[in-house]
Formats: structure tokens, sequence, C-alpha cells
């Protein structure tokens, strides 16, 4: 998965090429803000096998089950998918995490200083 801001479009398309090119078989899904802003132009001028439009937390889990369990994806708010060339967006275009308490608080706590070099 990669994330994609419009301002480094440019970049996340040709890092999504060249892995396809690379690594033919891998799976490829976008999400961020260009993805939930723009996200049948990203899936339309991209590699990208899926495209998550929107929150992804639980899309993404969701998305990563049913593949891991040989499953058919279903489909989900704001997961747009690749059949062949034909590009199939959701009933609901934007995922919206319902339980915003259930996502942990990042910790932001500073890394520790370096110990000073020797004979400073």
């Amino acid at each position: 998965g990669i994330t994609a801001w419009t301002d480094f479009w440019y970049p996340v398309h040709e890092t999504l090429r060249l892995a396809r090119e690379k690594i033919p078989g891998a799976l490829q899904i976008v999400g961020g803000p260009r993805a939930a802003i723009y996200p049948e132009e990203t899936m339309i001028s991209s590699t990208a096998d899926y495209v998550v439009a929107g929150d992804g937390e639980d899309v993404l889990l969701e998305l990563v089950r049913a593949l891991h369990d040989g499953q058919p994806v279903p489909k989900m708010a704001g997961l747009w998918r690749r059949n062949g060339e034909e590009v199939i967006g959701p009933d609901e275009p934007i995922a919206m995490v319902q339980d915003l308490t259930a996502i942990p608080v990042p910790e932001r706590v500073a890394p520790p200083k370096a110990a000073p070099a020797v004979g400073s």
C-alpha cells in the first residue's frame, strides 16, 4: 500500500508503475488525500488494484482479511477496485470510521537523545 498526496502524485505514479514492472503479481493499494479526492482518476491513471477513498483503517483490514482467507473482497464504502480493465466504484463514495475511540492515539514521544561522543 502507498499513501498519495496530489502534490506528490507523479512520484507515486512512477513508484506504482515500476513496482508493477518489477513484481507484476504484487497487490497495489493506494490511499491518502489524493485517493479521497480523486479516487476514480487515481484508479484510471495508475496500475493500482484498489484505491481506498476516505478513512482506510477498517477498509484495509477487511480487504486484507478477505484476500488472506481467499474470499471474495466484499463491497465496502470508499473501496474502488479493478476487474481487468474495468474500474468499479463503491456504492458509498467515502469510507468513514464509525468509532474514532477504537483507533489508538499515536505515541508522539521524541526519541532519546544520543549519548555524547567519547572525548567530547
